[in-house]
């Protein structure tokens, strides 16, 4: 701004005085949180006699706050249906240099289930300014053993349930080595079981020249094509889909009326190629 000037009758140049102060353009003031800052200018003559003139600066705060860190995603393994999560609060700067409160629609250690969840924490400083920080809390049951997809073959699990859900596939031309389960269930212990119970956990592969009219697994287990071509892939996972919707586990809840029980939700693993099996 520029500083006021003032004349005198006497001639004389009267004396200036500033509250606050000291204070001189430029100046840099603080972001108003309570009454404006007034900056006053007094011209006092000889006489004893004065003048003032004075303005007001208000300092609006439109800048958001900024989060510097504590913004994570959060994973945790359990036996259990729910667990307590705790995290580490997100922090915020704001260009107050005041601390802004932060308030998260979740509680810290509150129980999760099975699942992802979102979590959102909001920052708000004195002008109503605001910033969110959004991060996921993934709940899942403890992971069951890898185990390779088949020889000759496919593995196909769901998307939709955390991935507890799979059942192995052989090329047309192969036949399983034993009778395969219908359906591997990674149960929450992390050990594999089986739909129907009391198979083999460990999946065989598909190292046997199919017969004719013969076949170790059911329909929805053998496919036609190259495991790594799209379309083939799309087979394999309508084969997954129509087996498990009708399975227990389908019919329960896990498929029907299920939007997300679909092939867009299914992974597809495709096993190495023995080229030594004589077709």
């Amino acid at each position: 701004w520029t500083v006021p000037t003032a004349v005198d009758n006497s001639g004389k140049q009267p004396k200036m005085t500033v509250t606050p102060a000291g204070i001189k353009p430029p100046h840099k003031f603080p972001i108003t949180t309570g009454l404006p800052t007034v900056v006053k200018y007094t011209f006092t003559d000889d006489s004893g006699l004065e003048s003032s003139c004075s303005f007001e600066v208000n300092v609006k705060d439109t800048e958001n706050p900024k989060l510097t860190e504590h913004c994570v995603n959060h994973k945790v393994e359990t036996n259990d249906e729910t667990v307590r999560v705790n995290w580490t609060e997100p922090v915020f700067a704001d260009n107050s240099k005041e601390q802004v409160r932060v308030n998260c629609d979740k509680d810290n250690g509150q129980r999760f289930y099975w699942g992802t969840s979102w979590v959102t924490c909001t920052a708000r400083d004195a002008s109503g300014n605001h910033a969110e920080c959004r991060f996921s809390v993934t709940i899942s049951p403890t992971t069951c053993p890898h185990q390779d997809p088949p020889i000759n073959g496919a593995l196909s699990c769901d998307r939709w349930l955390l991935g507890r859900f799979c059942t192995v596939q052989c090329d047309e031309r192969f036949d399983f080595y034993t009778k395969p389960a219908e359906l591997y269930v990674c149960g929450s212990t992390g050990r594999w079981n089986t739909a129907p119970d009391g198979e083999e956990t460990k999946w065989p592969d598909c190292s046997l020249k199919r017969i004719p009219g013969y076949s170790k697994g059911i329909e929805f287990q053998y496919y036609v094509g190259d495991c790594e071509d799209e379309e083939t892939q799309l087979q394999i996972k309508q084969n997954f889909i129509d087996l498990f919707k009708n399975s227990t586990f389908g019919r329960a809840g896990g498929c029907v009326g299920h939007v997300i029980c679909s092939v867009d939700n299914v992974a597809v693993f495709c096993g190495e190629k023995d080229e030594d099996i004589v077709v």
